[in-house]
């Protein structure tokens, strides 16, 4: 008969030890361990204690309740199952006032079609001893954006899992939607369980929303050793209206000499532009660029130096990419979203190898070969309609003066002027229909 070994007999055999994991090599933290072992169930849980009792006890219960639950419906000693209950965690202390931990929990029985996975999350104010949500960190009206984002962004990145109906009907803009999140220092992690918004098979689907793409209503500070850059902060943002007419202005091969004086131009109207930037002129024009974002203006990827990225292979195009988007999220705190291909060009490489939304255009001013601004401006009034992204460049004198001519008349005609995403933001709210 094979020797069955009992590890631990009751849960009252906790111990704590003090035991670095490597997931922090900064401190070593306490860390409880239950281990036991029967004919009918194995069991490990892994938990670590904080020394904040109102965040310890928290975390006590749940081992409790998870256990109790466990030893009542899956170790079954009359059918002759072999049950596993498994609870592992993460932990981030994001500054000296902000902690973050996850607990991870796996039941597996031979019972079981699939095995059953959970995450509970906990974001706690060490400062004022309490427990975070959601709505600690924003506003209603940028749930509601936040909503837009994460129907579209959990479908992309989740194609072959996420439920369409699901999703419209569970992400929506009410907090209580949203219990299941951690805080780190560059994001914001949203969880949501198995059947949740998708099948079964498909676990727990997790997707990041960076902070500086947030309005939060918290400022967190990380510390003089955890700045990297000074964000730049943006201006109070102007209304869109969703159901009138609007189109996007992108400027791309900048930053350079002009983009101050568009910048100064779209001021003047109160319009917001996207700009693909090259990575090897951020620096160089590192104060036009953070202007941009302070203006409320956007900033998209348009590579390092403007190779063409279709003749690239896999390796040298991610490079392109990631070396523009930390120089520019170095310069301004600000990571972008999108991606312009040079040249408009586009192939499998590109769109299987980035996670950024690639942006073309359907209105050419060919500004960079049409020297008489008035015949620039001419190709863009009148002739766009609601929805447009227009293709400009900020290297030419003459796009800056054809901008003079076409922002009053398109005004005038009723256009909002719009970054990228916000269009694309507006056109979700029609589709979704977001509301209170």
């Amino acid at each position: 008969m094979k020797k069955i070994i009992i590890l631990f007999i009751t849960m009252s055999l906790l111990f704590g030890i003090f035991w670095s994991l490597g997931r922090d090599k900064k401190m070593e933290q306490e860390i409880e361990t239950i281990i036991k072992q029967d004919q009918h169930m194995v069991l490990s849980i892994i938990y670590p204690k904080t020394k904040k009792p109102k965040l310890d006890q928290k975390l006590k219960t749940q081992i409790e309740q998870s256990y109790d639950e466990f030893m009542k419906n899956y170790v079954i000693p009359e059918k002759n199952g072999h049950a596993e209950l498994n609870i592992d965690y993460q932990y981030d202390k994001v500054n000296d006032r902000y902690l973050s931990i996850i607990l991870d929990e796996f039941i597996s029985t031979n019972h079981l079609a699939h095995p059953i996975t959970k995450k509970y999350t906990y974001v706690f104010d060490m400062k004022e001893n309490r427990f975070l949500t959601l709505e600690d960190f924003i506003e209603k009206n940028e749930l509601k954006k936040l909503v837009i984002r994460l129907q579209k962004q959990l479908i992309k990145e989740n194609p072959t899992c996420i439920n369409v109906k699901e999703l419209s009907t569970k992400i929506t803009p009410e907090y209580k939607n949203f219990t299941t999140f951690t805080l780190g220092k560059e994001d914001l992690t949203f969880f949501f369980q198995p059947y949740e918004i998708a099948s079964g098979s498909c676990g727990i689907i997790e997707t990041k929303v960076p902070l500086d793409q947030l309005s939060l209503k918290i400022d967190i500070e990380l510390g003089e050793e955890e700045k990297k850059f000074e964000k730049v902060i943006k201006e109070t943002s102007k209304i869109i209206n969703p159901n009138e007419k609007m189109i996007a202005i992108t400027f791309d091969d900048g930053p350079g000499k002009y983009t101050k004086d568009i910048l100064s131009i779209l001021k003047k109207y109160d319009a917001n532009a996207t700009f693909f930037v090259l990575g090897n002129k951020v620096e160089i024009y590192d104060e036009s660029t953070r202007e941009i974002i302070k203006q409320g203006s956007e900033i998209g990827n348009h590579s390092y130096n403007h190779k063409w990225l279709i003749k690239l292979d896999k390796e040298e195009f991610i490079n392109q990419v990631n070396m523009t988007q930390d120089i520019i999220k170095r310069t301004t705190g600000f990571t972008p979203t999108l991606l312009r291909p040079t040249y408009g060009s586009t192939n499998n490489i590109i769109r299987k190898n980035t996670n950024l939304d690639i942006v073309l255009w359907n209105v050419d001013t060919l500004d960079w070969k049409i020297k008489k601004p008035k015949k620039i401006a001419n190709r863009v009034i009148g002739k766009v309609k609601d929805g447009d992204i227009i293709l400009m460049h900020d290297t030419h004198k003459q796009t800056v003066e054809a901008l003079k001519l076409i922002l009053p008349e398109l005004k005038k005609e009723g256009f909002q002027f719009v970054t990228v995403s916000e269009l694309k933001e507006a056109k979700m709210i029609k589709k979704f229909n977001v509301s209170e």
